[in-house]
């Protein structure tokens, strides 16, 4: 019986006949919306506390942001055939927010070719993630990751 419940639970797909690519593309730019709301207000509480951007507290921050946004963008329904493109640049976004995490947990003093070895790395993924949201359609997505 355990077998057929985990074989029933197989394939799961998230795409929704007659969801078009512009209906996804709207509700994922509302998320993305959101989300910038959010790193603003975060980048501007960091400036009220006088923190830096690059700060390991703000950048954590903006990271539960960016995942709580990757993970509301992972449970839409998707345009049947378009999987492949999402999952692409969602995974990108989870890339970006790993190695933001590194980044964050970098030695503050020391190691300097390491962590800007990081910070390479995270401008590349971020770019990463940015190209793929654009490439989608999502304008807003795509200023954001």
């Amino acid at each position: 019986m355990l077998a057929a419940l985990s074989a029933a639970g197989c394939g799961v797909t998230r795409e929704k006949r007659g969801l078009t690519r512009a209906q996804f593309v709207a509700s994922a730019d509302a998320v993305c919306r959101h989300e910038q709301a959010k790193l603003a207000y975060i980048a501007a509480r960091a400036h009220r506390l006088s923190r830096a951007l690059t700060a390991p507290r703000v950048i954590r921050q903006q990271v539960a942001q960016s995942r709580l946004a990757t993970a509301t963008l992972e449970a839409q329904p998707e345009p049947p055939g378009d999987a492949g493109a999402i999952t692409r640049w969602l995974t990108a976004r989870t890339v970006a927010a790993t190695v933001a995490i590194d980044l964050a947990e970098a030695p503050a003093k020391g190691e300097t070719t390491a962590v800007d070895d990081v910070r390479a790395e995270l401008s590349a993924a971020q770019a990463r993630a940015r190209g793929l949201a654009l490439a989608y359609g999502s304008r807003v997505c795509g200023e954001t990751d």
